[in-house]
């Protein structure tokens, strides 16, 4: 498996993660601790940034693919 497969499969699994955390009652980031609606607030941003880096990914794979 390349490197940039394995990159692909860890975002795709990190936004699993997300998924999995969506309407949790608490959420603890480092030192930082959420509750309530500010969970999947945070979960949001997390899940744009995640989502965009996995298309940066697939974008940067499929260029590779017809070069």
């Amino acid at each position: 498996m390349d490197i940039l497969q394995l990159e692909i499969d860890v975002a795709r699994d990190e936004l699993t993660r997300v998924a999995i955390w969506w309407d949790a009652d608490k959420l603890e980031l480092g030192d930082f601790q959420f509750s309530g609606s500010e969970v999947n607030e945070v979960l949001l941003a997390i899940r744009r940034i995640k989502e965009q880096r996995l298309a940066q990914l697939i974008r940067l794979q499929t260029e590779g693919a017809t070069s």
